[in-house]
């Protein structure tokens, strides 16, 4: 059951992230994507490893450049940005988030306490360095 549940959750994060990131219908990422990339690089460099680094600058010049990025490419980025809430909330606040982010995104009463509690965490995601 913890199991479904983790996996119902990353599931909810992806999509949640996709839709903010990715601009949800969005065929081919953009040189603004690229901004978002560098800004990630220079606002979490605790939370991103070296490799990852090496990596994510090779997809800021291909969008740069205007090229595509493969969907292995862009599930590495998502993997990517899960990786550094993770790492900024910890293991607990993280999956507090990923239930947050599911309730809201379902049918399910999302009560004003669990809102405040979303504000939060997401307060916590962009003030931490």
């Amino acid at each position: 059951m913890k199991s479904r549940n983790t996996v119902l959750c990353i599931m909810a994060i992806i999509l949640f992230i996709n839709f903010l990131v990715f601009k949800a219908n969005a065929l081919i990422l953009s040189p603004e994507e690229a901004e978002r990339i560098e800004m990630l690089l220079k606002e979490s460099d605790a939370y991103v490893h070296d490799e990852d680094k090496k990596v994510l600058e090779g997809y800021r010049e291909k969008l740069l450049n205007y090229e595509i990025l493969t969907q292995e490419e862009k599930d590495y980025l998502r993997e990517c940005y899960l990786n550094m809430i993770r790492n900024k909330l910890g293991e607990e606040k993280f999956n507090e988030y990923c239930k947050l982010i599911e309730k809201r995104s379902s049918s399910a009463e999302f009560t004003q306490p669990e809102r405040f509690r979303l504000y939060e965490l997401e307060k916590e995601l962009r003030e931490s360095h």
